[in-house]
């Protein structure tokens, strides 16, 4: 219940700070460790395409739009911007079976729900690495 909350006040942080409308979507409503999204919507522009972006491993959506203002970026361009959090939760490599088969889930959720088939779609994963002098 405290993940939960601390999704909740991060996505509402992140809406006063971007100006982007988020939301996070649960798959699974008895589970907010996995199986779910974070959505971020273009600013007043119609949709243009869907890109996925994959937290690295034990980063989750939140951490994620603390580290990096790409998914602003691509919600102002507007592209549909969608942070997924797998079946493995923040631990997820994403290579698993069981991880493609959530992803495949969000995937479908998320064009069935806005009606985005045959929009441009991009796929990638977010992995910052630190350099030490």
């Amino acid at each position: 219940m405290l993940k939960f909350k601390l999704t909740l006040f991060s996505c509402f942080f992140l809406i006063k700070v971007f100006g982007q409308k988020m939301e996070v979507v649960f798959l699974d409503q008895s589970d907010s460790t996995r199986n779910n999204y974070t959505i971020i919507y273009p600013d007043n522009k119609p949709i243009t395409g869907l890109i996925f972006i994959i937290p690295g491993f034990g980063q989750s959506a939140e951490r994620t739009l603390e580290q990096t203002d790409l998914p602003i970026k691509t919600a102002k361009q507007g592209l549909l911007t969608i942070i997924p959090t797998l079946q493995d939760g923040v631990q997820s490599f994403g290579v698993d079976n069981l991880s493609q088969e959530s992803l495949n889930n969000i995937i479908q959720d998320v064009t069935n729900k806005h009606k985005l088939s045959g929009l441009p779609f991009y796929i990638g994963d977010f992995l910052l690495v630190e350099v030490v002098q």
